[in-house]
């Protein structure tokens, strides 16, 4: 009853003070605090820690704490984004390093020396330098500061008679504006306890608290350092994980919460040099032996110990008895002689602690631990069984002098588990590893995948369920891209987080949420022969669409019974960057080619193996003369190339022989992670797991290489398609049909079918006319001409010159050939819109050169090749016939109406052309070549055409529709004006 009444008093008096600083300060008081508001709560206390009215300041009544919290503005200093990498938090403590906060700066145009954006660092006028080298440039994009830091640890670490290690936490100089955060612990721990309802997990909290106060890893605050140096107190909250083998609840602790205006306990503390290995790195490493041993280190950051003049920014707040309310008399303060768990400091502290015992106790086993060490987890991939037993025991004893303790010992291998003592080896088969379950017995790694939320999730819960899936190697990175790119649409709508997506996406998200139907993708954990390798090299394909580019990478392994494997190994898949709609597919090619490069590098850094070659395949033929040749770049393109040719010196250096080739689209596995594919149909997809069926054949039978490949782009694109690799069977061939050779231009087939075009223009309204239209009859001449046996070509064509094995015409398009009924094209994924279907013209000089002469009185010699090649057509062997006309004068332009042209035009499927002048014959016109030219000539202008031409067509349709369907049509008008004569 007393501590009834005590806590009323207290909550009566704490509503009095809360009023009066509403009325002074127009604000609501904060009433209920949860884990993710704390950063927001202020207080205008002033008392002292642990005097009676600090404590029942903070005491809230019942009746506020069912009000919710609002949220305050965010600290000044932290209204800036990062000025590297644009997230929410100061620039210091970019985790970046040095080499990518300078390319950031560079990017940004920024000075290096003050990273100001007015001016150039030329031009800088400060008086500043870099604090660790005195160099004139930013102290944030040294690339001493990292050893900096770790000597400046060392400087500063100390040792006692036992060898242990004690060390400071390495503050940035703005520990002076630390606060306290009182305020924000006590209601926190009111939260908690809340929480905390059921007795059982209040008992087990208290539990862990009172271990590590008997172990040694927490304090009790003596009342003698209570004000040595800065103070901090951290909130802490539970977390509890069913799957964990060795704790299920577990004590998080905040060290990036403050009051409002003030600063965190991380604001005020360097994050230090990320010095961790890489986890994609230690994931391939793994992959590739035989054996696979791996370790926990118990409680890792707290076997790091702590500096006492550093120990009073760790303290936190807990109770006495638990089985007593939350007062004053009844709440604890604790402090850390440890390195806690949430400090941005702490990874490094371990990191930079663990080098420096091994620094301290030289051992050959040092070099294993530090290549595969990831935080509390250690790897070792041993090749035998009698070094998997020495690393063991290795690794156990170099450990022991740390004063830390290696458990959870886990092997594929049963005769090591035998040897292993059962304290320190698992207790299951099955652990995690990195993020993946590993099962030794079967030695697989199992992924993970995310159940996407039901029914209609919001805009968070979908950026959620994207990145809830973990796979750092990207081995189903497929199954997120159709995820990807709804989220991207949501982002366009600016649906805010907590509100639903929108209506026209919900059925997208269904079927998305219909394809996940399995929880898991297991793949074999060793990826080398069973029977060893000769020889391994690295094969990666890129690829990319509109909205994805991927790569994708594969080891390709010679074995030693004269047999060739291949296994995937990594892949990445990107979406099109934000506000680059303008990007066309050869660009978007481009930047998958780029990551392609990149992470060539990282694979043959990261692998312990020897590797031989390096191999890029791209099914973009543009970016392969970019890459090849260089020549005509804009600044865009020019700055990827140059990234490229980059990663290209670098393996040259290495003398890992890399080089480029096409592959067409259907062999192309990394068009799988541009596109996407569900689970289910990824695990049996062989070209995704194993790559294409070519590269488990010699070298004799895959595309050439394109370092002797013509500059000239046209001819490049010819030479490309004559070295890829057939991808369908050739199709019959279509008998030869006799081109008409009364004709000598090909004018009419191109003017002949008008109505179709008629309605074209109706349709398109004021789009202007092209130069030279297609229509259904100029096809007509196309089928007939295009689709005969194309004899076996010779020279140039010829897939080896050398060999005299000459291939046709239908093998050397074939990856670019499309059949459309009786149509033959051949088309294209890098043309423009309109040139994305180029008629595939035969190599015979009796109907080319009706093409040509006609297209040559409209643009003359030098332009023909271009304009069919790249707008319209696609021609064989149509430069060495163009040599045989001669560029001749313009002929005479003759001046007609343009309803008139346009009419005479619409009438052209009844007119032959012949060099002679005007008559009338049988439904037929004959005009002279020179008014073509003039009638061509002036469709230059074609928007006047169109415009009058449309008056025209809407007061007189019934007309043309009965003058086009009527072929008779002009003898009828003449013979009732009364005119006799044919040649009028």
């Amino acid at each position: 009853m007393e501590t009834v009444s005590l806590v009323q008093s207290l909550i009566e008096e704490n509503r009095t003070v809360d009023e009066a600083e509403k009325k002074k300060n127009n604000t609501t008081p904060l009433t209920e605090v949860f884990p993710a508001e704390v950063n927001h709560v202020s207080s205008n206390t002033t008392d002292k820690p642990n005097t009676p009215n600090y404590h029942k300041n903070h005491f809230k009544d019942k009746q506020h704490q069912e009000k919710q919290f609002k949220e305050r503005p965010r600290t000044p200093y932290q209204l800036s984004p990062c000025l590297f990498c644009l997230k929410d938090h100061e620039a210091f403590r970019c985790r970046w390093s040095p080499q990518d906060k300078k390319a950031a700066a560079t990017r940004n145009n920024l000075c290096l020396n003050c990273l100001s954006n007015s001016h150039q660092t030329q031009q800088c006028k400060s008086k500043y330098s870099c604090s660790v080298c005195k160099n004139r440039h930013h102290t944030s994009i040294c690339e001493e500061k990292e050893k900096f830091q770790q000597m400046q640890f060392k400087s500063t670490a100390i040792r006692d008679e036992q060898n242990k290690v004690y060390v400071q936490f390495p503050f940035n100089g703005k520990e002076q504006e630390l606060k306290d955060n009182y305020p924000v612990a006590i209601k926190r721990l009111f939260a908690l306890l809340k929480q905390l309802q059921n007795i059982k997990d209040l008992q087990a909290y208290n539990e862990i608290i009172q271990q590590q106060l008997s172990t040694g890893i927490i304090e009790i605050v003596p009342e003698a350092e209570t004000d040595t140096g800065p103070h901090y107190y951290i909130p802490h909250r539970v977390i509890v994980k069913q799957d964990s083998v060795t704790t299920k609840l577990r004590i998080v602790l905040d060290a990036s919460s403050h009051q409002k205006n003030e600063r965190s306990l991380n604001d005020c503390i360097f994050p230090g040099p990320s010095i961790l290995k890489s986890i994609v790195g230690i994931l391939l490493r793994s992959r590739i032996t035989p054996y696979l041993l791996i370790a926990d280190l118990e409680k890792a950051f707290h076997q790091v110990r702590l500096q006492a003049e550093h120990r009073n920014v760790t303290k936190f707040l807990w109770l006495k008895d638990i089985s007593k309310p939350a007062t004053p008399d009844n709440i604890v303060t604790f402090r850390f002689t440890r390195i806690p768990f949430g400090i941005t400091a702490s990874p490094f502290l371990l990191a930079v602690t663990i080098l420096l015992y091994m620094a301290l106790n030289p051992h050959p086993i040092n070099d294993k631990i530090t290549q595969n060490l990831y935080v509390d987890n250690v790897t070792f991939t041993p090749s035998t069984l009698k070094e998997v037993l020495a690393d063991y025991r290795a690794s156990k004893d170099v450990f022991q002098k740390m004063h830390m303790n290696l458990r959870e010992f886990m092997c594929n291998d049963k005769t090591v588990m035998a040897q292993i003592p059962e304290e320190d080896r698992a207790k299951n088969s099955t652990c995690k590893f990195l993020g993946h379950s590993w099962n030794a017995e079967q030695d697989t790694f199992t992924i993970k995948i995310a159940v996407p939320p039901p029914g209609r999730p919001t805009k968070r819960q979908l950026a959620s369920f994207q990145a809830s899936t973990f796979d750092p190697l990207g081995l189903i990175s497929p199954i997120v891209v159709p995820i990807k790119t709804l989220m991207a649409k949501v982002h366009e709508t600016d649906t805010p987080w907590k509100s639903p997506i929108p209506d026209h996406l919900v059925e997208e998200y269904e079927n998305i949420q219909s394809t996940f139907t399995e929880a898991t993708y297991t793949v074999p954990r060793k990826v080398t022969p069973l029977n060893g390798y000769k020889r391994s090299s690295l094969v990666i394909f890129s690829d990319a669409t509109l909205e994805h580019y991927a790569m994708c990478a594969y080891l390709r392994f010679e074995c030693n019974n004269d047999t060739v494997e291949s296994r995937l190994i990594f892949s990445k898949s990107r979406i099109r960057p934000k506000n680059t709609k303008n990007l066309t597919i050869p660009r978007m090619e481009l930047l998958g080619l780029l990551i392609a490069a990149n992470a060539a590098v990282t694979l043959v850094d990261e692998l312990n193996i020897d590797i031989t070659s390096v191999t890029f395949f791209c099914d973009n033929t543009s970016v392969l003369h970019w890459i090849t040749h260089q020549k005509s770049l804009d600044k865009w393109v020019q700055s990827r190339v140059k990234s490229i040719q980059r990663v290209r010196q670098i393996l040259e250096e290495k003398h890992l022989q890399p080089s480029f080739r096409f592959v067409p689209t259907n062999m192309n596995p990394a068009d799988i992670a541009t596109r996407g594919e569900t689970l289910s149909e990824l695990k049996q997809n062989t070209l995704w797991n194993n790559g294409p069926e070519y590269i488990l054949l010699s070298l004799d039978h895959w595309p050439q290489t394109l370092e002797k490949s013509p500059e000239d782009p046209q001819e490049f694109h010819c030479f490309v398609l004559g070295i890829s690799i057939p991808q369908h069977p050739i199709h019959q061939e279509i008998p030869a049909q006799k081109f008409p050779e009364h004709y000598t231009s090909i004018v009419p087939y191109t003017a002949t079918n008008s109505l179709v075009k008629l309605v074209t223009v109706m349709q398109k309204k004021m789009t202007p006319q092209k130069m030279t239209p297609q229509t259904p009859s100029g096809r007509f001449c196309l089928k007939n001409g295009s689709l005969s046996t194309f004899p076996p070509p010779t020279g140039s064509h010829s897939k080896n010159e050398n060999s005299g094995s000459g291939t046709t015409l239908t093998e050397q398009l074939l990856n670019f050939v499309h059949y459309d009924k009786l149509d033959i094209y051949a088309a294209g994924r890098l043309l423009a819109q309109e040139s994305k279907k180029r008629d595939i013209w035969p190599e015979a000089e009796s109907f080319i050169r009706k093409i040509s002469g006609t297209v040559h009185e409209v643009v003359h010699v030098p332009r023909v090749f271009d304009y069919t090649n790249e707008e319209t057509m696609y021609c064989i062997e149509l430069k060495d016939l163009l040599k045989k006309y001669q560029e001749k004068p313009a002929v005479k332009i003759l001046q007609m109406p343009a309803i008139s042209t346009t009419i005479l035009e619409k009438i052209g499927s009844m007119w032959n052309v012949s060099r002679c002048s005007w008559k009338l014959t049988d439904n037929n016109f004959q005009v002279s070549d020179e008014w073509m030219h003039g009638f061509m000539t002036r469709e230059k202008n074609a928007k006047k055409i169109v415009k009058s031409f449309m008056i025209h067509i809407l007061m007189n349709v019934s007309y043309f529709w009965y003058m086009f369907k009527t072929t008779n049509l002009l003898k009828m008008g003449m013979a009732s004006s009364g005119s006799s004569n044919p040649e009028a």
